[in-house]
């Protein structure tokens, strides 16, 4: 069945061509009647361009800390965390950071917002003492100094 083979030939190149983009060595690509594989060496040093690396880490945690207000309202509100959130700067901020992440591919950005919503929700879940320790001691002063927001974090209370 050429069909089959030409799939799974096409499965398999998909497989080495985003290994080589990313890096990775092939050692073999292979199919056969039950389907195929892209094999890489047992051992192997993958090389790495840290500063892309790092920039791409620097815009998804931007993106992310950029969705946290809306979850750290709905925290507060219950089941309503909207608050004009599609129109709201941190929306823009995050999705900007995304589709900087994404090479200006609008449908990867929305995906990749998805995801940091969500990782958002989960750090706010995971911090909500935290949360609370710093909401009090903002509504108490107005403001909050570096240091005072680390004494805070660390689990002190500030001066």
């Amino acid at each position: 069945m050429v069909l089959n083979d030409e799939l799974r030939a096409t499965h398999e190149a998909s497989h080495a061509v985003t290994k080589f983009s990313f890096g990775i060595p092939v050692s073999e690509l292979a199919i056969n009647e039950t389907g195929g594989y892209c094999a890489s060496p047992d051992r192997w040093e993958q090389s790495f361009n840290f500063r892309d690396l790092a920039k791409q880490e620097a815009l998804m945690q931007r993106a992310i800390v950029s969705c946290s207000g809306r979850y750290g309202m709905k925290l507060l509100r219950g089941s309503k965390p909207d608050c004009g959130w599609k129109v709201s700067d941190d929306r823009r901020q995050a999705l900007e950071a995304c589709m900087k992440y994404c090479d200006g591919d609008e449908i990867s950005a929305s995906h990749l917002l998805s995801y940091a919503m969500r990782q958002a929700e989960l750090l706010i879940a995971k911090n909500t003492e935290k949360i609370q320790r710093l909401t009090l001691a903002l509504i108490d002063r107005t403001k909050l100094s570096g240091a005072e927001i680390a004494q805070l974090l660390n689990g002190a209370k500030a001066a």
